[in-house]
């Protein structure tokens, strides 16, 4: 697992407790349960997802390239 996968599992576990949380607050009459999670949230999915964007990229970029050094390519 790397960084980026790490991050992937972080998030999905931080909006499954916000979901818990939200419905928690509604059986209880409160208005919101975790507001700065939600904040939180918003601000780091983004970044998360161009991490992820530029994994796939280096590695599709590298699936493509031979394993040479550069002073040994024709």
């Amino acid at each position: 697992m790397n960084q980026t996968e790490a991050w992937e599992e972080v998030i999905k576990a931080a909006e499954q407790r916000y979901t818990i949380s939200e419905d928690e607050a509604l059986r209880h009459g409160k208005s919101h349960a975790l507001p700065k999670l939600a904040q939180a949230l918003r601000k780091v999915r983004p970044r998360v997802e161009r991490m992820r964007s530029r994994l796939d990229f280096s590695r599709a970029k590298k699936a493509g390239k031979q394993t040479r050094p550069s002073w040994a390519t024709p």
